[in-house]
């Protein structure tokens, strides 16, 4: 099994930490297809959908 590096964390991402976090693909808000995305997260976390994300100090 690789070993992660210790600057790595993983991190439960929901409607909490979403601006912290950020949505992995979509990282500049000025993009055309980021708040669309940011208003579908919002209603699947609604649902209950909670996703992990690979971060590490950089973001």
């Amino acid at each position: 099994m690789a070993r992660v590096p210790d600057d790595i964390t993983l991190e439960k991402v929901g409607p909490g930490n979403l601006a912290e976090c950020g949505i992995g693909c979509l990282t500049n808000p000025d993009h055309i297809g980021h708040q669309p995305k940011v208003q579908w997260l919002e209603q699947r976390f609604k649902e209950g959908l909670r996703f992990l994300l690979f971060r590490n100090k950089k973001g």
